[in-house]
């Protein structure tokens, strides 16, 4: 994936990981959950949906702190990045308004 992402094909990366996600979360591996939420976070966060990127990097925020795991500084920065960029788009808004 990370050649998707060099690219610029975040449709396709967002569609890798939903496929991805389908498989690991029944198969309850709850790391690659964490994991593959934040990657979709970040496919969803570029395609200026950023409701699902808030979502799915709350499941991986989740995910990782219930169970101890690695990578939680991580993600609460990318949901920072999120927040920064949702007030960014508003501030946009308002001043055309």
């Amino acid at each position: 994936w990370p050649g998707l992402f060099v690219q610029g094909y975040m449709d396709d990366i967002r569609d890798l990981h939903l496929l991805a996600m389908s498989k690991v979360e029944p198969a309850g591996h709850r790391y690659a959950v964490a994991i593959t939420a934040n990657y979709l976070a970040s496919a969803y966060a570029r395609g200026a949906e950023l409701e699902k990127a808030e979502r799915y990097l709350s499941l991986s925020i989740s995910k990782l702190t219930e169970d101890g795991l690695p990578g939680v500084a991580r993600a609460y920065l990318n949901l920072a990045t999120v927040y920064q960029k949702a007030l960014t788009m508003d501030f946009l808004i308002l001043k055309q308004e």
